[in-house]
C-alpha cells in the first residue's frame, strides 16, 4: 500500500508450511498442510494454536483441538457426519438422514 510492504506471504513447499508476515518480517500467521493439501495446522503470535486431524484416508475432519477444547467428528459407514462431540459438559451434536439423504438434526 503506498509502496509499503505490510505483509507479506511465504510458502515452503517442502515443509508444507504458510507464513503471513508483518512489515516487520515478524510472521503473524502461520498454517501447515499435510501432504494432501489439508491445514493440520495454524498458529498465530500470541494464540494458542488449533490442530486438525483427519482420517487415514486423510480426507474427512476427525478433530480439531483449541487450547483445553476438542471436538470430534464421527461418520457413519457411508462417510456421512453422523455426530460432532463436543467437550464434556456441552454434549454433543447427532445427525441422520432421511428419504433423499436430507439431514435430520437432533
Amino acid at each position: 500500500v503506498n509502496n509499503n510492504n505490510i505483509l507479506s506471504i511465504e510458502f515452503d513447499r517442502y515443509e508444507r508450511k504458510l507464513s503471513i508476515r508483518d512489515s516487520k518480517s515478524d510472521e503473524i500467521l502461520q498454517i501447515v498442510c499435510s501432504d494432501k493439501g489439508l491445514v493440520t495446522s495454524m498458529m498465530s503470535r500470541g494464540f494458542v494454536p488449533i490442530i486438525y486431524n483427519y482420517d487415514d484416508n486423510g480426507q474427512k475432519l476427525t478433530s480439531w483441538q483449541l487450547g483445553t477444547y476438542r471436538e470430534e467428528y464421527i461418520y457413519d459407514t457411508r462417510g456421512r457426519l453422523i455426530e460432532i462431540q463436543k467437550p464434556s459438559g456441552l454434549g454433543s451434536v447427532k445427525y441422520s438422514y432421511g428419504i433423499g439423504e436430507q439431514v435430520i438434526n437432533y
